[in-house]
């Protein structure tokens, strides 16, 4: 029983510790200048944040051979490369959620195209418990995305940004916002995410008004 105390706090704690690493990397978002922003800026960004530099993975202690290469920034529960499928995905998920453990992540990619910040991705997700139509309870995903681009064209041809929820074919659900990435558009609207559901112990985020409450009150109002 003490073993398995102590593996739970440890998990918990550490869990705390993430999340508000990825609290600060929203804070972070929040006042970046996406309209100007070029390779130094988000260089800075990511290295402040722990990111890396993509394809393939290198340290921030090298730089891209070029001026166009990708970096991300990835903060996770320690317990988010559990599998969701199956029947031990299944049963190790139940565990931890009447544990008061739900695993969470977040991720935030940059795209550098001619020493400019092109486009960029972030996904801020967490694993629950759902009930199928047949009453069976499953491990499934909600997650808010943001995707921004310097051209505006991934934007729905929208001027600022908007929101929308997809159909999701399988479990779980998505929110996504689509934002230009120029003066004028409210980042700090855009990346109003309350990442304190995702260490609470007797519930998780219960729906997307929780998670991102901007975001979600401008789809109502959109739809």
């Amino acid at each position: 029983m003490f073993a398995i105390a102590l593996s739970w706090t440890f998990v918990y704690v550490d869990s705390i510790l993430q999340r508000r690493r990825a609290e600060r990397l929203i804070a972070d978002l929040k006042s970046f200048p996406f309209a100007i922003a070029g390779f130094n800026e988000v260089r800075e960004l990511v290295a402040r944040n722990r990111g890396s530099i993509q394809h393939p993975p290198q340290t921030m202690s090298s730089d891209c051979p070029s001026r166009d290469c990708n970096f991300r920034i990835e903060i996770n529960h320690p317990l988010i490369p559990l599998p969701l499928e199956g029947y031990i995905g299944q049963f190790e998920y139940e565990a931890l959620v009447y544990a008061g453990i739900r695993p969470w992540g977040v991720r935030a990619d940059f795209f550098i195209k001619e020493g400019k910040l092109s486009e960029t991705a972030t996904g801020i997700g967490q694993i629950y418990l759902e009930k199928t139509w047949s009453g069976k309870t499953i491990p499934a995903g909600r997650e808010y995305r943001v995707f921004t681009a310097s051209n505006g064209i991934n934007n729905g041809g929208h001027p600022g940004y908007t929101v929308i929820k997809p159909h999701v074919t399988g479990d779980g659900e998505i929110l996504e916002t689509w934002a230009a990435q120029k003066a004028g558009v409210p980042m700090d609207r855009v990346f109003d995410v309350h990442l304190r559901c995702f260490t609470s112990i007797l519930h998780g985020c219960r729906d997307f008004s929780e998670l991102a409450p901007s975001a979600w009150a401008d789809h109502e109002r959109q739809n």
